[in-house]
């Protein structure tokens, strides 16, 4: 029977000259993999999400591996190139790997925690023995729920206020919990659907309308439920947004909420993207090169056979960016990603309508004006690998930091 103890050696995102081990729980060792997130405690009371570095069975010596909590993805966040990118740019800039980290990954991937206090659910409610700052803590709880260290010392007037805290933790009066605010959240819409038997039975619909304009009360909900078919028809969708129905005279909310709790219709939360789309109106003429185009687009692929970087030299308006076309769409049709930089997002307009134009909603822009959930969303956007939704990513120095897997052109 193997027993064998599994370890890990994670990046925490704090300026650490080395990694920390932690031990794998039984139960999870199956779902270890290196670019995975974990949960794990630093310190007495802190928790942070760390980058699984290596898998290995090397027990420490000189202290003993606190458990990982919780593993926080079901694929690698982070991929074995972006790992060596990370390694090396620690060492040529003579920094750590936590500091790159913290530099790499978008905040909305990073897990924030704060230390609470709460009333142990054992507590009988005996406060007899309580002095008064003792006693101030568990009214204020008692009303609150929880409160962390720094609201305790400012209720309290007493600017270290953990011998109190540590007291009444003794006592069994409070525990500590600790609250992990996952920050990155799926944007959701509400759809509205027709309920199963109505979606089938023809029929069924037909004795709903007849009911409901038996009576001038529930007229309104008839001509609602009509408008809500037809639109299904126009979109040739059975899903229809919530914001698209609301937008009419003939559908309010209580005709909506009425048709729900009947039962002819459901509400579902259905994922949404952030980002806008574009799509192309027409089809992109064909780029005619003029010679001089011609002549450095094959001086550029003759030097690529000999070296990965190429100094591409052209004053502005000189034609460079019908090149560079050229040069994407040869890598897209090899299956591959492209990176396309700029040094700072006052550029990017022109040159994101330009590519766009050309094709279409293959190209997305990743900058500093995003917020933080869109910058996650183009983050999990270019590591998708089956049906990946942007070839091409335009964007600042930032940008490089992107899980690009399959990178054909920067």
């Amino acid at each position: 029977m193997d027993t064998q103890e599994i370890f890990v050696n994670v990046i925490l995102p704090l300026p650490l000259p080395n990694f920390y081990t932690y031990k794998v729980p039984k139960l999870m060792e199956s779902e270890i993999e290196i670019g995975k997130r974990v949960l794990v405690p630093f310190g007495r009371h802190k928790f942070y999400s760390a980058i699984i570095y290596q898998i290995h069975s090397n027990k420490p010596q000189h202290y003993h591996a606190k458990n990982i909590v919780n593993i926080l993805d079901t694929e690698p966040l982070i991929n074995d190139k972006q790992l060596s990118l990370w390694t090396w740019m620690s060492e040529y800039y003579m920094c750590t790997h936590g500091e790159v980290m913290a530099a790499a990954l978008p905040s909305a991937f990073k897990l924030a925690s704060e230390t609470k206090i709460s009333i142990h659910p054992d507590f009988q409610g005996n406060i007899s023995q309580l002095s008064e700052k003792e006693l101030l803590i568990i009214n204020t709880l008692s009303e609150k729920n929880s409160l962390t260290v720094k609201q305790i010392e400012k209720i309290t007037n007493f600017p270290f206020a953990f011998s109190l805290i540590k007291t009444l933790i003794d006592k069994e009066i409070i525990f500590v919990c600790e609250e992990v605010e996952l920050k990155y959240k799926h944007k959701t819409e509400p759809y509205l659907k027709l309920s199963e038997p109505y979606q089938s039975d023809k029929n069924a619909l037909n004795l709903i309308f007849q009911e409901l304009e038996k009576s001038k009360r529930t007229q309104k909900q008839s001509n609602a439920l009509l408008f809500f078919v037809s639109l299904q028809q126009q979109l040739q969708n059975p899903l229809i947004p919530k914001n698209k129905l609301l937008v009419s005279d003939k559908f309010g909310e209580s005709q909506l909420q009425a048709l729900i709790k009947k039962g002819i219709l459901e509400s579902h939360q259905l994922i949404v993207s952030r980002l806008p789309d574009f799509k192309k109106e027409n089809s992109p003429s064909e780029i005619i090169l003029s010679q001089v185009q011609e002549i450095a687009l094959k001086e550029i692929k003759e030097k690529f056979k000999e070296k990965e970087t190429i100094l591409f030299h052209g004053v502005t308006g000189s034609g460079k960016t019908e090149i560079y076309i050229k040069l994407i769409q040869e890598e897209i049709n090899k299956g591959k990603q492209i990176l396309y930089l700029l040094p700072e997002i006052a550029l990017t307009t022109q040159i994101i309508n330009r590519l766009r134009n050309y094709f279409g909603d293959k190209v997305g822009v990743y900058h500093s004006h995003f917020n933080n959930s869109e910058r996650a969303e183009i983050w999990n956007c270019v590591a998708e690998k089956d049906n990946p939704r942007y070839q091409i990513i335009l964007g600042a120095r930032s940008a490089l930091f992107l899980p690009f897997y399959n990178l054909g052109l920067v």
